[in-house]
């Protein structure tokens, strides 16, 4: 079985990271779907892109976690 957090970037799902570190539970995989506007734009804005990336980073850093991104479909 794999122990997964599904990460939104939110303060709860950032916090909740720290919460899984502190009482010592596993946690194996970390994933987050990136919706996208078209098949080259995402629906993120600029800052938050680029805040995604540098917590990644962070993540990989600090839990030895690389956060696994689902691409969600795009409205046709």
């Amino acid at each position: 079985m794999d122990y997964v957090l599904s990460l939104s970037y939110g303060k709860d799902s950032l916090a909740c990271l720290g919460a899984i570190e502190k009482l010592g539970w596993p946690l194996d995989r970390i994933v987050t779907v990136d919706l996208w506007a078209t098949d080259t734009i995402p629906a993120d804005l600029p800052p938050m892109v680029e805040f995604k990336e540098k917590a990644d980073k962070i993540i990989k850093e600090r839990w030895g976690i690389s956060v696994e991104h689902v691409r969600g479909a795009t409205y046709r």
